[in-house]
């Protein structure tokens, strides 16, 4: 590019055809105006040269229209140089990831926004460029910037370049839920219900949910791709939601339907599993277990839709109150299901007599041990596989990943110490640990699915008694 700055610049000693001959190809780039920035990146075709002394020349672009621009902001594609060839695309407002700062060559404020999301403002002389993250603005060469352009959104399209497979994967999603409305009014209007039927929508809304999740993460971790660091492989699954048009819209389709499909769970435990356990449907445990479990799809769908941003604005609040929802009333549901299930783990617990039992524990005890559905063979081993493997894991470890994504946002201390800031491996592993989190919790929700479905065919104990 400075090569063509030069050769333009004696123009009046050396005629245009000696730069620019009809039909060379050539690359726009360096334009700052609003509209000019849109076409930074295109290749044309060079037009007719003009003879009267014209300082621009006439591009032809691919779908045919004329531009007319100044030599100097057109570079032949041969001689792009590689920050030329990296940033030629960039725009101010354009999603950027800071990344191989760690080294001693960068300032301590460098070092400490390395791995930090930010968003371009513009493009400086010298050729770094001017990035506001973390609520300050610091110059950054451009081989230290991953950027989200226009042109990953043209890649990826609306929908990841899978519109009919979202579509048909919404549409049965729909299908499944209203069927789920239509058969629970049903039992809760008439008492009529299809243990059929309720089994095999009980095992399509918990396997769908987690075929949502996974979807979801697995499409926007691939289109993530421009914003990666390479030095880090598990980013924060709420990052994923940075980056392409595509990516924004799979993140919050996917959750929403997988925060829809969880809800429909937790509803239809309500009718098939509860009146089994103790305290039945009218009891407080089996109404906490409940409303937690609605308030922990509520969160998934907040975060869901509400993304995560670079700065910490009010639609990142909105998420991270969402991912915190979430986290809360799961591990409150999580306690809930363990007295609701397990009501002879509270004696182990708290190590009272026999003679000190309040009547309520013994009560649920003796119902526990009379339930038809706790006594199933399968359902035991559920019961077993959930609540000694999957809810002692430790979820806490969720709050970590979670604190850094608020700090990351709010200003950086100027005495913080550079090297405790993340390394990419750091960060990485932290995000590991938030993958195996959500698939652990997406694990409990489906291992719902199977009890439902041997639930349905399970006559409820006030049912049996009025035919008796």
């Amino acid at each position: 590019r400075h090569h063509h700055r030069a050769v333009w610049s004696g123009r009046k000693e050396r005629s245009m055809n000696e730069v620019w001959a009809a039909g060379d190809l050539a690359v726009i780039c360096g334009l700052t105006s609003a509209s000019g920035r849109a076409l930074n990146g295109r290749e044309g075709v060079v037009g007719e040269l003009p003879d009267n002394g014209s300082e621009c020349v006439e591009l032809q672009l691919p779908e045919g229209r004329l531009v007319s621009v100044r030599p100097v902001n057109l570079v032949h594609p041969a001689n792009l140089s590689f920050e030329t060839l990296v940033d030629v695309t960039w725009r101010p407002g354009d999603q950027a990831r800071l990344v191989n700062l760690c080294s001693s060559e960068h300032t301590e404020t460098l070092q400490r926004l390395n791995c930090a999301l930010g968003n371009l403002q513009r493009r400086e002389d010298d050729g770094e460029w001017l990035v506001s993250v973390q609520n300050s603005t610091c110059r950054v060469k451009v081989q230290n910037l991953r950027v989200c352009t226009r042109a990953d959104d043209e890649k990826w399209g609306l929908c990841g370049g899978h519109p009919a497979k979202l579509a048909v994967g919404l549409f049965c999603t729909l299908c499944v839920l209203l069927l789920l409305e239509i058969s629970l009014q049903r039992h809760v209007a008439l008492r009529i219900s299809d243990g059929h039927t309720f089994a095999v929508l009980a095992l399509l809304a918990t396997f769908g949910s987690l075929a949502w999740i996974v979807v979801t993460v697995l499409g926007c971790y691939q289109m993530h791709e421009s914003l990666m660091d390479p030095d880090m492989t598990f980013p924060q699954i709420s990052e994923l939601g940075i980056g392409p048009k595509a990516a924004k819209m799979l993140y919050r389709v996917g959750f929403a339907a997988a925060a829809a499909l969880l809800g429909a769970i937790v509803l239809l435990h309500q009718e098939l599993a509860l009146p089994h356990l103790p305290g039945g449907r009218t009891g407080q445990l089996g109404a906490d277990f409940t409303w937690y479990g609605l308030a922990a799809a509520a969160g998934v769908a907040l975060q869901g839709v509400f993304l995560l941003e670079p700065a910490l604005s009010q639609q990142t609040v909105a998420h991270l109150i969402g991912a915190l929802v979430f986290f809360y009333s799961v591990w409150c549901h999580m306690g809930v299901a363990q007295r609701l299930y397990l009501p002879a783990d509270s004696l182990t617990q708290s190590g009272e007599e026999g003679t000190d039992w309040p009547l309520e524990l013994v009560e649920a005890i003796e119902a526990a041990q009379a339930s038809q559905l706790l006594e199933h063979p399968i359902v035991h081993l559920l019961i077993k596989f959930r609540h000694r493997v999957l809810m002692r894991s430790p979820l806490a470890s969720f709050l970590l990943p979670l604190g850094v994504q608020f700090f990351e946002r709010v200003s950086v201390p100027k005495n913080a110490s550079a090297a405790g800031m993340q390394t990419p491996r750091m960060r990485s592993m932290m995000g590991l640990v938030q993958w195996l989190i959500v698939l652990n919790v997406a694990l409990i929700f489906v291992s719902y699915g199977p009890e439902l479905a041997l639930a349905a065919g399970i006559p409820p104990k006030d049912d049996v008694e009025e035919s008796l």
